[in-house]
């Protein structure tokens, strides 16, 4: 019975050993449960893109922001409008500068992005293009750009500009002017494209087959903000 007794004990300490072991081991990682902010958030145009799919970008977005090292964000966003054309009837330039404005920071902030406020940096970029930022060649861009690095990390420039759709009629063709919106996110560090995207591309995508005049400003601008950020985030998978 002696050898019995002896494999028996054995194999309660081997089970033992085992079962510390166990009890040791780091337990699997779960993925972060999104914010409330996230969970909350709704596109306020929900034509071009359905509130569970904004949320998923949201989602995706706040883990590749946190690898980036949360950067500071500041929007650049101007428009070159359509001049001294008949029948084009737009929104005044401020008042679609400061919307899209609104548009693009607001599922940035849903995301849990730092957002630089336009009043802190409006005196370092007044009078100069996004270029001039991302420019190596002259030592005015660079001590600008490294004044510009003390308040933001990351510019994103956001170009409004305006295009004539001909809708052939019947009885009367008809021009319709339908906004463009491109937006590049640019890191000031190293110039790093982190994302670029365009909305006759996103609604190409979304809506094949149907004509973009059917969207406002409004609705070009939330859906070009998230695929943005979706562009951001599928560049740090």
């Amino acid at each position: 019975m002696r050898p019995t007794t002896l494999s028996l004990v054995a194999l309660l300490s081997a089970t033992a050993a085992l079962a510390q072991e166990t009890s040791s081991a780091p337990a699997p990682a779960r993925a972060a449960a999104p914010s409330a902010e996230i969970q909350a958030y709704a596109p306020e145009q929900r034509k071009t893109m359905p509130v569970a799919e904004a949320r998923a970008i949201l989602e995706r977005f706040s883990g590749s922001y946190a690898a980036l090292g949360r950067p500071r964000i500041l929007f650049l966003v101007h428009r070159d409008p359509l001049a001294g054309r008949a029948g084009a009837k737009q929104a005044p330039e401020r008042e679609s500068v400061a919307e899209v404005t609104r548009l693009f920071g607001r599922p940035f902030r849903a995301a849990g992005a730092q957002l630089v406020a336009p009043d802190v940096a409006a005196p370092l970029v007044a009078g100069k293009s996004f270029g001039h930022f991302t420019a190596t060649g002259s030592e005015q861009a660079r001590n600008d750009c490294a004044a510009l690095a003390r308040v933001a990390d990351v510019i994103v420039e956001v170009t409004i500009t305006d295009r004539e759709v001909l809708l052939p009629r019947v009885a009367e063709d008809r021009v319709f002017v339908v906004p463009d919106i491109h937006a590049t996110a640019i890191r000031l560090g190293d110039s790093a494209i982190l994302g670029q995207v365009s909305s006759r591309e996103v609604l190409r995508e979304r809506e094949p087959g149907r004509s973009n005049y059917r969207f406002g400003l409004r609705e070009i601008a939330e859906s070009t903000a998230l695929a943005l950020l979706d562009d951001i985030a599928q560049g740090r998978r």
